[in-house]
C-alpha cells in the first residue's frame, strides 16, 4: 500500500498520552480508508452564496441569456443588418460573463454522478444559470431587448453588492452596455426600450460622495461643455447642437457643484478656460471623442453606491449621443464601455 502524502494525510505531533494514542488510532483509520476501508463520513457541505457571490452569479446567467437568445435570433433572421447587430451582442454578452468570473461549479460529490450542477443550470445559490433557448421562448427583436433592459436593470441593484470600486465599475459598465445595446437594437428594429433617464442631481445623496471624486466629475463635465463650445464655434454646421449639449453638459456640472456643497469655495474645481489641444477638429468624430471621455468619466468615478445608478445614466447619455452625431451600423464599441482596457487584460 503506498505511503501517504503530507499534503493528503497531515498529521499534527503530540506527546505520548491517552489523546495521542486516540489521535494515532483514527490515522489508522483514515489509511484504511484509502485502501478501500470506507468510513461513513459525510462531505463537507457545498458553500451558501454570500450576496456579493449571489450578485455576480446572477449577472453571470443573465449575460449568458443574453448570448443564447442573440444567438437563436441570429439564426432565424434573414436580415443581414440585425444578424451583425445580435451576433456582436452575442459576443459581447459572452465576453462580460467571462470578465465577471464565469459560471461557478460545484466540487464533484462521493457517490455522485461527476457530471455537476453546472450544466442543468444550477448556480452557488440555486439560481439558474445560462440555459439553452427554450423552444416556447419568444425569440424577436422585442424579445431580446426586453431582456437586455431587464438586465440593465437588475445589473444597476448588483453594484450595491459589488465587494470592491473596481467591482462596482465594472458592474456599472455592464450596466451601461446593456441598457445602451437595448436602445440601440430598439432603434434599429422598431422594438420598444424604457425611456433613457437624465442623470438626477440631489444635494442629500451627492453629500455622500468624497470630495476628490466629486471634484473630478465637475471638472470632467464642465471641461466637455467648454469643448463642445470650442467645437460650435469652428463648426460650419451643426454648430447649435453642439451649443445645447454644452449647455446641458456645463448646467449639469454646476448642478453638481451646488449639490455637493463645492459651488463658490476654493474647492470648487471648474475653471474659465480648459485645455482644448485634445480637441482634433469641429467634426462628428470630434464630437464623439468628447463623449467617450464622459462615458470613461461616469463609470470610473469614485461613487458610492447610492450615486451608480447616476453613473449609469449620465455614461448612457453620452453612448446615445456617440450614436447620434456618429450613427453605427452594428454595436461595435466595447463590451465595457468606460471600464479600464488593462483591467480586462489577463
Amino acid at each position: 500500500m503506498p505511503r501517504p502524502t503530507s499534503s493528503t494525510h497531515a498529521v499534527t505531533r503530540r506527546p505520548r498520552s491517552a489523546a495521542a494514542r486516540a489521535v494515532v488510532a483514527l490515522g489508522a483509520a483514515v489509511l484504511l480508508a484509502g485502501c478501500g476501508v470506507r468510513l461513513d463520513t459525510p462531505p463537507q457541505p457545498l458553500p451558501t452564496a454570500d450576496a456579493a457571490e449571489s450578485a455576480r452569479a446572477s449577472l453571470v446567467a443573465q449575460s449568458l441569456a443574453t448570448a443564447q437568445l442573440a444567438e437563436a435570433l441570429g439564426e432565424l433572421t434573414a436580415d443581414e443588418a440585425l444578424a451583425d447587430q445580435v451576433a456582436q451582442v452575442a459576443d459581447a454578452a459572452l465576453a462580460q460573463a467571462d470578465l465577471l468570473g464565469g459560471q461557478w461549479e460545484p466540487p464533484a460529490r462521493p457517490d455522485t454522478p461527476t457530471d455537476t450542477g453546472a450544466d442543468s443550470g444550477a448556480g452557488p445559490d440555486g439560481g439558474e444559470t445560462g440555459e439553452a433557448v427554450d423552444a416556447d421562448e419568444d425569440i424577436s427583436p422585442q424579445a431580446l431587448v426586453d431582456g437586455l433592459s431587464r438586465a440593465a436593470q437588475d445589473a444597476r441593484e448588483a453594484i450595491g453588492a459589488a465587494p470592491s470600486a473596481e467591482v462596482a465599475d465594472l458592474y456599472t459598465a455592464v450596466a451601461v452596455w446593456r441598457a445602451w445595446a437595448a436602445q440601440v437594437l430598439a432603434h434599429s428594429t422598431g422594438a420598444e426600450a424604457p425611456a433613457p433617464q437624465q442623470p438626477q442631481v440631489v444635494a442629500a445623496t451627492w453629500r455622500l460622495a468624497s470630495v476628490a471624486g466629486t471634484q473630478e466629475l465637475i471638472r470632467g463635465l464642465d471641461a466637455a461643455g467648454f469643448a463642445y463650445e470650442y467645437l460650435a464655434a469652428r463648426a460650419e454646421e451643426g454648430s447649435e447642437d453642439y451649443l445645447e449639449r454644452a449647455r446641458e453638459l456645463r448646467a449639469l456640472a454646476s448642478d453638481l457643484a451646488v449639490a455637493s456643497g463645492l459651488a463658490g469655495t476654493a474647492q470648487d474645481p471648474r475653471s474659465a478656460l480648459y485645455d482644448t489641444a485634445g480637441v482634433a477638429q469641429s467634426t462628428p468624430a470630434a464630437a464623439a471623442a468628447i463623449e467617450s471621455d464622459l462615458v470613461a468619466l461616469w463609470v470610473q468615478a469614485p461613487l458610492p453606491s447610492a450615486l451608480r445608478a447616476t453613473a449609469v445614466d449620465g455614461a448612457l447619455a453620452s453612448l446615445l449621443e456617440i450614436q447620434r452625431v456618429a450613427p453605427r451600423a452594428a454595436l461595435d464599441l466595447t463590451a465595457l464601455p468606460g471600464y479600464p482596457a488593462a483591467a480586462t487584460d489577463s
